[in-house]
C-alpha cells in the first residue's frame, strides 16, 4: 500500500499535517479550531453505524500530533518515518490516546469506516513555551511515537475539550484553550500535571 494507491480525498482545514492526509473516505468533521497560538483541534464526529472501509496515508508531520480515539472498529495503524527508531504497527482502541512526533509518517485502517476521533496539533514552539511556562523540560527528543499509558489526567482533559466543543456553552473557546495547554503539560510531564505557571482555569462543570 503506498499513497499513489489511494484516491486523492483530502479535507481543508487549515492544519497542514492533517489537510496533508490521503482518505479513501472523508469523515464528518464536528468541528476544526486552527489556532495563531501553535496548537489546533480537529473532532471527527462518531457515527452510528458502518461506513464502509477507510484507509488513511498521512506523510511525516511536521507538529506534534494528539490523538484521544473515540470509537473504533477493527482498527489499526501504522507509524513509521524520520522521528521513528523503528515502525510501530498497533491494533487501536476505544479510549486509546496515540502521540504522532515530529516526524512521524502514519497509516491507518478501520474496517467498517472512521468511527469518531479528537486531534491536538501542537508546534514544536508551543511545546517548548508550554514546558518553559510549567518548569518541564523541553520536548526534544522526549516525545515517543505510539500508544500513551493510561493517565486519567490526561484523558479528562481530552474529553473535557470533546464536551466543550460539542456544547459550545459561552466560553468555549476560552475552556477549550485551556485544556489544550494543561493536556499538554500533563503529556510533557507524564505525571500528574503542574498547575503553577498556568493560570488558564478549565470549567469547574462541563
Amino acid at each position: 500500500m503506498t499513497c499513489a494507491a489511494l484516491p486523492l480525498l483530502h479535507h481543508r482545514t487549515g492544519l497542514p499535517d492533517y489537510d496533508a492526509a490521503r482518505w479513501t473516505r472523508l469523515p464528518e468533521l464536528e468541528q476544526v479550531l486552527p489556532t495563531e497560538q501553535g496548537w489546533g483541534v480537529v473532532l471527527q464526529r462518531r457515527t452510528p453505524r458502518a461506513t464502509g472501509p477507510v484507509e488513511v496515508v498521512a506523510p511525516e508531520t511536521a507538529n506534534a500530533v494528539l490523538i484521544l480515539v473515540l470509537g473504533a472498529s477493527r482498527n489499526e495503524c501504522r507509524l513509521e518515518g524520520s522521528g521513528a527508531a523503528r515502525p510501530i504497527r498497533l491494533a487501536v482502541r476505544r479510549g486509546d490516546a496515540l502521540l504522532l512526533p515530529p516526524g512521524i509518517a502514519s497509516w491507518w485502517y478501520n474496517a467498517a469506516g472512521a468511527k469518531g476521533a479528537l486531534q491536538l496539533h501542537l508546534s514544536a514552539g508551543f511545546l517548548a513555551g508550554i514546558a518553559d511556562r510549567a518548569g518541564l523540560p523541553g520536548p526534544d527528543g522526549r516525545l515517543r511515537p505510539g500508544r500513551l499509558a493510561r493517565d486519567q489526567t490526561l484523558d479528562f482533559l481530552l474529553r473535557q475539550i470533546v464536551r466543550e466543543v460539542r456544547g459550545r456553552q459561552p466560553g468555549w473557546r476560552r475552556a477549550v484553550e485551556s485544556a489544550v495547554t494543561l493536556a499538554t503539560a500533563q503529556l510533557l510531564a507524564g505525571q500528574p500535571c503542574p498547575l503553577a505557571g498556568l493560570p488558564l482555569p478549565i470549567r469547574d462543570r462541563c
